[in-house]
């Protein structure tokens, strides 16, 4: 059965119905007030595609990603970016140079995580990716949104 995640809280829904769909975390909106999408995470047999190897030191935290940043593997991504705003990180770089595919799913999630990092006053860098990756950027007229290191 499908299941949805909350990238902030954590918290999985296993969706009985294949029409039903948790737009918002209920959990986050009783208790925080704050609307946080939920993400459809799979069929609930781990079949998400992306390994993250982090590395912390003197305030900043580097994330390298391996793989698929996509609909499956986003919400993984999103719990360590919000784990990096509970431990008053100043900077999150994202290396994306061995990520082999990202979808509008993943663009979200970075979208995402560089407003929560900025609302607590922090930077989100992104390492630039393989073509195949910045093209995403470029297509969607987001590469100026971020900042980019090579």
């Amino acid at each position: 059965m499908p299941e949805m995640s909350c990238p902030r809280c954590a918290l999985v829904i296993t969706v009985r119905a294949s029409f039903l769909r948790v737009s918002r975390c209920p959990r986050c909106l009783a208790t925080a007030h704050i609307a946080v999408p939920m993400f459809v995470t799979g069929d609930g047999h781990g079949d998400a595609t992306l390994a993250i190897h982090a590395t912390q030191e003197a305030g900043s935290l580097t994330l390298e990603l391996r793989g698929e940043l996509d609909l499956a593997s986003a919400p993984a991504l999103q719990h360590r970016i919000n784990g990096a705003v509970d431990q008053a990180v100043d900077r999150v770089l994202v290396d994306l140079r061995d990520l082999e595919f990202i979808d509008g799913t993943g663009l979200q999630v970075l979208l995402y995580a560089q407003r929560r990092l900025r609302e607590h006053g922090r930077r989100l860098v992104l390492r630039r990716g393989p073509g195949r990756i910045q093209r995403l950027f470029d297509l969607t007229h987001t590469t100026a949104v971020f900042e980019f290191v090579d």
